[in-house]
């Protein structure tokens, strides 16, 4: 029997075209399970299901129902904004998958840290800054330079230097548009290290 494998990724993917050769040549059916924002999702499509990530416990529990129908091998993330969702959604299934708190610390560089230096790591100073907040007195408490680093984007986006506290109001305006832009609320953070 052909093993199913459920593959999560955002909708601007460029990952997926190397994961369906790799799944073809195992001979693997593939459920491509995409993030789409609730409004626009479509739900299920043959091998296709639109799931809002955001929402996580529905997504669990629609591929739950999907499990239930066509049992599933394996849930892989092929992007960053995946791997959370993956790891829950294998661990409920009872599938291998990756701890969700190791998940979790891979995506949030917040966590990551806070975990890092619990285990001893020597890791730079660092404040976690709210979008709506002052990023001075944090910068001041580390010293310039800093750096603006948006807590969960990923390929630098939004990682800016700062010298001095004017280009610190420049980097952290910049990043908190980067940050709305891509669909995160107020509770997202920026670190400051």
């Amino acid at each position: 029997m052909t093993a199913r494998i459920a593959l999560l990724a955002g909708p601007t993917t460029y990952r997926g075209e190397a994961f369906l050769e790799a799944a073809q040549k195992l001979d693997l059916v593939v459920l491509r399970v995409v993030d789409t924002p609730a409004a626009l999702a479509s739900g299920a499509r043959g091998n296709w299901l639109e799931l809002d990530f955001a929402a996580q416990q529905d997504a669990i529990a629609a591929l739950r129902r999907r499990h239930a129908q066509e049992p599933l091998a394996a849930v892989v993330a092929l992007d960053d904004s995946a791997t959370m969702l993956a790891a829950q959604v294998a661990a409920a299934l009872g599938l291998p998958h990756n701890d969700p708190n190791a998940a979790l610390a891979a995506r949030n560089k917040w966590v990551m840290r806070e975990a890092l230096a619990r285990g001893g790591v020597p890791v730079p100073t660092y404040r976690q800054v709210a979008l709506d907040e002052d990023p001075a007195p944090a910068a001041l408490e580390i010293g310039f330079p800093v750096v603006v680093k948006p807590i969960t984007l990923s390929g630098s986006r939004g990682v800016i230097r700062a010298n001095d506290a004017a280009e610190l109001r420049a980097a952290f305006a910049r990043a908190r548009e980067i940050v709305r832009a891509a669909g995160y609320g107020p509770d997202e953070g920026v670190l400051l290290l």
